[in-house]
Parts: C-alpha cells; structure tokens; sequence
C-alpha cells in the first residue's frame, strides 16, 4: 500500500493559535434514542425532523482554512439494534461515474484503543513505518487502534439507493487494514442525495448512515452503548475543491481538525442502557450484527427489497463479507454477519488514508492511496 505526502506547507504559529480560539473544539453531540419512525436509508430526512442538530465547521486539515460553503450539520439516533447518522454538508453539486475524485466523499473515524489520538490516525509509534512484513497492526498498537467506517466514496453509486460502504481499521496512516479477524464484517450502510443535482449548481449534499451498535470483530470495531461517549469525527471531500477535483490533501475534518468529537448516546429510558452483554447476538433475539434490510420496511429505493436504481454490483443472499467493498489490491475481508435479500456494494473510499501529522507544522491530512 503506498501513500503519497504533499511537501509541508508553513503555517505561522500566530495563524494556528488564532484559528484555535476562533473555533470551538470542545462541545458534545449527542445522540437520542429514536423517538419516532425508525431512520431508513434513503438519503431522504424527513423523518429526521425534530432530531437535535450539532452544527460546526469544517476545516482543511493541511492549511486551517474553513469550508467557505457554510457549516455542516450531524444529527444522530439509535435503538437497541444500530446508530444512524444524518449528516447534511452544503456544497455545489458535481458527479463524475467514472472519477471519485470530482463525487462528494466521506469518512468517519472512532477511537478503539485507550492511546488512539485524532492525529495520525491512532498515532501508534511501531507503526508509523508501516504494518509488520505479513500486513498486520503490530501487538504493541492494540491500544492506538481507531475504527474508520463508511468509508464511502461514490462515482459507482446512484442517489436515494442503500449500499453497504466500507469498514477499516488502522493504527497510523501507514498501516490500515479491512476489518481482518475471523470475526470481522461489513456492518455500516449508507445512502446519499443532493438537493440540487445539477451539475455546478449549489445544494445540500445529505449522508444517511447507519451501523449496528455491536459487532463481531471486539478487536477491529468499536463497541457502541447507550451511556457511553464515543471519541469520532468526520471528514469530507469536496468535489468542486479544484478543477481536477480533490486529491490527496484537500479535504475538510471536524473537531477543529486536530480533536475528538464527544459523540454522547444520551439515555432517556433504562431499557435502553447497556445490560451487560458484549456480545452481538444475543439483544431482543436477533443479532445485531444482521441487517434484515430496510429497517422501516418503506418504499424508498433499498435494494434489500427491491432491485431498482442499482449502478454497482449486486449480489443475492451473500454473507456481508462477500459483497464487502475492497481494496483497490483486491483483497477482501470475512465474516460472519448476513444480509438477507441483495445489497449493491458502493466503491468506497478504498485507499483513503486519515490523520497524518506534517512535522514542520503539525498541520493534518486525511490521505488517498
């Protein structure tokens, strides 16, 4: 895997120390329990209404500078069985079928191990040059690893269309991996739209994510309870950012683009506070690492119940481990999880690398192979 890195870019320590008193790093999003109907994946919020918003800023990782297109807004729900995101990003709309690049894009990345930092994704010191000889995170980075989830990029996709997107892991940018243990499967899902889709003209870009709150893989994911606050942030690609498109460099992050998001799962009824039980299948007698499909059971277009507006790939009755998005090496990880009926697999953000440090400014990129 190859990663390349843009020349530093000075940054005067009166510019950093400026922006970091104009933005506020620091506050918490929270995350209510569903109130009403269930989220379905659909890239239409309507039954997001009422839901809390938390608003910020984007910020360029590499030069500090703030998304001119105004502030993003992140919403987010659960229930005993998954977490759903509603994120809405301001933007022109551009779509290209055959180059990532000049598509939208995102990311999200939660912490896992008790070291992991927001720079360098994990920041673990053995890895900084790299996984071990057989590609795996070195023993001594257990506690440095984060969770990079819907990993998502979209020139093969279509909007208003569900898909599972991808699901990584990684210790430092140099060594990312697909989730890899026995265990491991491909739990996020997502589906996209934009207001305004005509090209050049602007609009909101919505993400509808969704992940069960418990997996198989204990070791590659994080673990999400009700009660409990989860280190996380987001990052966006911004199609219209150049010409060509985004590259390597040019992408926006929360949390300032060197914090943590506070990402709290608010518990207003007991019942829905963790029980004790860290496994992934044994909540409500069925197992919340399976997808039965759409979890409304609506007519927008899923292809778990219907076969319309598929551009990607599609396969019928496969574990998730077998439609899972792979690497552009062409590798793919297993699993055990199942999805009933046929998902189309997104083209993820395969090789999108996240936090790296830039010694001579300790300015941040979120990375493309």
């Amino acid at each position: 895997m190859y990663f390349s890195f843009p020349k530093p870019t000075l940054l005067s320590l009166a510019a950093v120390a400026s922006f970091a008193v104009a933005q506020d790093c620091g506050s918490t999003w929270k995350c209510y329990p569903v109130s009403g109907t269930t989220p379905e994946l659909d890239g239409d919020l309507s039954e997001w209404n009422g839901v809390e918003a938390y608003t910020t800023d984007l910020v360029q990782a590499l030069t500090k500078t703030t998304y001119d297109a105004g502030s993003a807004s992140h919403k987010c729900q659960y229930d005993w069985k998954k977490i759903y995101l509603a994120i809405e990003i301001p933007g022109e709309y551009r779509f290209n079928a055959t180059d990532d690049h000049q598509c939208a894009s995102i990311a999200t990345m939660t912490k896992v191990g008790s070291m992991a930092e927001f720079e360098n994704m994990g920041n673990c010191p053995d890895a900084m040059s790299g996984c071990t000889a057989d590609g795996a995170i070195p023993d001594t980075c257990a506690d440095y690893r984060v969770d990079i989830g819907a990993h998502w990029e979209l020139s093969e996709t279509s909007m208003n269309t569900k898909y599972t997107v991808g699901d990584e892991y990684a210790a430092s940018p140099y060594c990312r991996v697909e989730d890899d243990d026995a265990d491991a499967g491909q739990e996020w899902r997502g589906a996209w739209s934009h207001s305004n889709p005509v090209d050049g003209e602007f609009g909101m870009y919505t993400f509808e994510l969704s992940r069960t709150l418990r997996t198989l893989s204990t070791s590659s994911d994080a673990q999400i309870r009700a009660g409990e606050t989860l280190q996380f942030g987001v990052a966006f690609w911004d199609p219209f950012v150049a010409e060509e498109g985004w590259d390597d460099v040019t992408h926006f992050v929360t949390g300032c683009a060197s914090n943590w998001i506070d990402l709290e799962l608010v518990v207003v009824d007991a019942a829905m506070a963790n029980d004790g039980d860290d496994t992934a299948t044994t909540t409500n007698n069925t197992s919340s690492a399976t997808d039965n499909g759409s979890s409304n059971g609506g007519n927008s277009t899923d292809v778990t119940s219907n076969n319309t507006d598929v551009t990607s790939n599609s396969t019928g009755g496969e574990s998730i481990s077998e439609m899972a998005v792979s690497a552009r090496s062409g590798s793919s990880s297993g699993g055990s999880a199942t999805e009933s009926g046929s998902q189309p697999v997104a083209s993820a953000a395969q090789g999108r690398s996240f936090l790296v440090a830039v010694p001579a400014t300790m300015a941040l990129l979120w990375l493309v192979l």
